[in-house]
């Protein structure tokens, strides 16, 4: 296997990763909507909203779980275009194509995108959090467990925020790395 070949395989496999990284992405986004339906099921059904304080925790680690995996696609991305298309221009600059990752295309697009995706995801993973803890509210002032539980489930809630905050801007800057092309690129 010569080294362009090589080169192409090992894109085909980092694309195929970044592919598979977007699905568990939103198959855990899918995953944590259906514990939240199942929650406040249980929790309106049998009249026990204090098990709502259960949402703040699974929160931080879906936050957790959805970022790695929006962050991981972004860098693999990058390897693609600063590292990996580099190395084959300079050993198969006649079998050269434009990739997805750099394009002007994507660059242009890239920020709204991500803009959108932060938002949407700060929504979904937000709204319920706040809902538990606001129905909880008077455990506030609680003994123990539910006082203890209703301030964690709040650290819970801000670490969540703060993860996927920060996410958003490493792989705004993770972006800010890449070597873009131009429209007029060959």
């Amino acid at each position: 296997m010569g080294a362009g070949e090589y080169a192409r395989t090992t894109y085909d496999a980092a694309r195929q990763e970044v592919l598979q990284r977007m699905r568990l992405r939103d198959h855990a986004l899918l995953a944590y909507l259906g514990f939240i339906g199942a929650i406040f099921s249980v929790a309106l059904s049998q009249n026990n909203k204090e098990i709502l304080l259960s949402i703040p925790f699974i929160t931080l680690g879906i936050s957790i779980i959805m970022s790695q995996h929006y962050m991981m696609a972004a860098i693999i991305g990058t390897f693609c275009t600063n590292e990996l298309e580099e190395f084959l221009l300079r050993h198969e600059p006649n079998e050269y194509a434009p990739q997805w990752d750099n394009s002007y295309t994507f660059k242009n697009h890239a920020a709204t995108s991500a803009l959108f995706r932060v938002l949407g995801h700060s929504i979904i993973i937000s709204v319920p959090c706040f809902i538990a803890l606001g129905v909880n509210w008077l455990h506030i002032m609680s003994p123990f467990p539910f006082g203890i539980a209703w301030w964690f489930g709040l650290v819970c809630f801000l670490g969540a925020t703060w993860v996927i905050r920060y996410v958003h801007i490493v792989r705004t800057e993770i972006y800010k790395t890449r070597q873009w092309r131009s429209s007029s690129s060959t």
